[in-house]
């Protein structure tokens, strides 16, 4: 009894937070479930120990750049890059969050990556309140519930979808960021990534807030990794993008998953748009790529499935004009043309008749 007692504390304490741990809440979804009148709260954290004294993830870091690029790189971006894929995911840790003045225990607990998905009812009632708080119709903020003598304020931000609206999902490298996802170096791709400041696509923007004035709420759904979200949501704020939900891909140092996060982002991208439209039917959604991977494809499987409910397709063409490595147009022939449209410039997107 007394050792069944023991592990039973053990396993309260491992799943407190500790000072030396640390917590990220990413941008979710709540959406309406108009037969019970309440709202469905899509809960995702992350906690992890950064353990910025390790001399050895130290050392790996000095020569980061150096195996990434083929340079010695020093300082930031770099470092604060990397260090976040060289943390201590913290697994089966629990949350208790609060929304307003009411709190909720989170059953699941974290994974192996120190990752936790959960969902959490919020009345009509209590969401008006929170809209109140939060000065949006659009979001509302939540933070973490933590021992007392812990001092430190975790805060996650919802935002709230109602049944009926237009949605913008976004793709990110080549679409809104320069990456040169296509560069013959890939070195050029891992410098634009790890070692300089993110860079918008000059007008894109204006385009994106031009859309959000006409009423659109936006999703932006990458390829690339949770590591990089800190350092993107900065690109966010600074480029003046609209702020949207996130829906990056999970990245561990495990074999397995490397080579999961390796493949083709297809898949991935398929299931979280058809995760989407399962869950939103009567909304109506731009999808908005470029042509660095496989966007136009991905896009236009998903319109001829989905066709009632995508309204647009948009795709930044990268490549060089030539036969061999050009956009394939034929890509689109099975679509109307009013239903698609291939841009360089972001210019080439304003003013125009979004079907709406």
């Amino acid at each position: 009894m007394i050792q069944k007692i023991k592990e039973m504390l053990d396993n309260v304490l491992d799943s407190v937070i500790k000072k030396d741990e640390t917590l990220i809440f990413f941008p979710t979804i709540g959406s309406f479930d108009s037969k019970e009148g309440a709202w469905i709260v899509d809960i995702h954290a992350w906690v992890f120990e950064p353990e910025e004294d390790s001399r050895f993830r130290n050392e790996i870091i000095e020569r980061f750049g150096e195996i990434l690029t083929g340079e010695k790189i020093e300082g930031e971006p770099l470092e604060s890059r990397a260090r976040m894929f060289l943390v201590d995911n913290e697994r089966n840790k629990k949350l208790t969050i609060r929304f307003g003045r009411k709190q909720f225990k989170i059953k699941e607990t974290t994974n192996d990556n120190g990752q936790l998905r959960s969902q959490i009812i919020l009345s009509e009632e209590d969401v008006k309140g929170l809209q109140q708080e939060s000065g949006s119709e659009e979001w509302i903020i939540f933070q973490a519930v933590l021992p007392s003598n812990d001092k430190r304020v975790f805060k996650g931000a919802v935002q709230l979808l109602r049944p009926q609206g237009f949605s913008v999902i976004s793709d990110i490298d080549d679409t809104i960021k320069v990456s040169e996802v296509t560069h013959p170096d890939r070195k050029t791709l891992l410098r634009n990534t790890f070692v300089k400041e993110f860079r918008p696509l000059e007008g894109m923007a204006e385009v994106y807030s031009e859309w959000q004035r006409k009423g659109v709420q936006f999703h932006y759904l990458s390829g690339s990794p949770w590591q990089l979200f800190v350092p993107l949501i900065e690109f966010f704020h600074k480029a003046e993008f609209p702020m949207g939900s996130m829906h990056l891909r999970e990245f561990s140092w495990d074999v397995e998953d490397l080579l999961r996060f390796f493949s083709s982002p297809e898949d991935y991208k398929k299931h979280f748009i058809e995760e989407f439209i399962n869950r939103f039917p009567e909304r109506r959604l731009i999808l908005v790529g470029d042509s660095g991977e496989v966007d136009e494809e991905i896009y236009r499987d998903m319109y001829l499935k989905y066709r009632d409910q995508i309204q647009k397709i948009f795709i930044r063409n990268i490549k060089s004009n030539d036969s061999s490595s050009g956009l394939n147009l034929n890509v689109f022939k099975n679509i109307p043309n009013s239903k698609w449209k291939i841009f360089e410039k972001p210019s080439e997107l304003k003013g125009l008749n979004l079907g709406f």
